[in-house]
């Protein structure tokens, strides 16, 4: 679906959220299934009980609410906050633009979640850059993005000329418009100054009937092949990238 966006001058700016059917806890996940629950575990795994967490692109607050659930202390931020649901507070921010978000110091959050959103913006090197300057030194980031180089977005490459979650329909529907590969995420966060940059997949393609037949009779082939993105959790449709700032940034 679409969601309206605010007014920049004279600029109409729109807010897409694929409507994936699910929710956590009454609220609309806008994210491929598994992603949430895998964010969450990365949070648990890599920070201590109760970090300060930015939730970025937001969306309904799925995530948001996750993290909160799980004992974090959280603020959510999005473009267009008007169909936010969850417990955490909200502050709207472009996270590519030029400003903090509001009320928001360098160096005040534990970690970065930027889940599904980098391929929703103009300029991903300068979210990154102002993720990093939100983060206190040692702080983490975990951002993600679809894995163009699954299996089935190659396949869907040689047959339509764009990947999975790419293409006209996406552009115009979810509006995915930056295409990240995990080699290019993966230079960006370094370029941003992150260190110990690490790459894992999770995340489900939901497929059904004689499509998720296929895909599961031929999975043994593709692993064989060491085509299977590795480490994954689920079918791996998701990028996942992991980086810290430096202690002494």
């Amino acid at each position: 679906m679409e969601q309206a966006g605010d007014v920049t001058g004279e600029h109409t700016r729109t807010v897409h959220r694929a409507d994936s059917g699910r929710a956590y806890r009454g609220i609309p996940v806008h994210a491929a299934e598994g992603v949430h629950a895998h964010a969450q575990a990365l949070a648990a795994r890599l920070l201590p009980p109760g970090a300060r967490i930015l939730d970025v692109g937001s969306g309904s607050g799925g995530l948001a609410a996750r993290l909160h659930d799980a004992g974090f202390d959280v603020l959510a931020s999005e473009l267009d906050t008007t169909d936010y649901r969850a417990e955490p507070p909200v502050v709207q921010w472009d996270a590519a633009g030029a400003e903090l978000p509001p009320g928001v110091s360098p160096s005040e959050f534990d970690c970065v979640c930027a889940v599904e959103m980098l391929e929703h913006v103009e300029n991903p090197r300068q979210a990154l850059r102002n993720f990093f300057t939100v983060l206190r030194p040692s702080g983490v980031l975990i951002t993600s993005t679809p894995n163009v180089g699954h299996p089935r977005s190659r396949l869907k490459f040689l047959l339509r000329g764009a990947p999975s979650y790419f293409g006209r329909a996406e552009y115009y529907g979810s509006g995915h418009t930056t295409l990240l590969p995990d080699w290019m995420l993966e230079l960006h966060v370094k370029g941003a100054g992150f260190e110990h940059v690490s790459i894992e997949y999770a995340g489900s393609l939901g497929l059904s009937g004689k499509q998720h037949m296929a895909y599961r009779l031929l999975e043994p082939a593709l692993a064989a092949l060491k085509l299977l993105p590795s480490p994954r959790t689920g079918d791996g449709c998701v990028t996942f990238v992991i980086g810290r700032k430096p202690s002494q940034a």
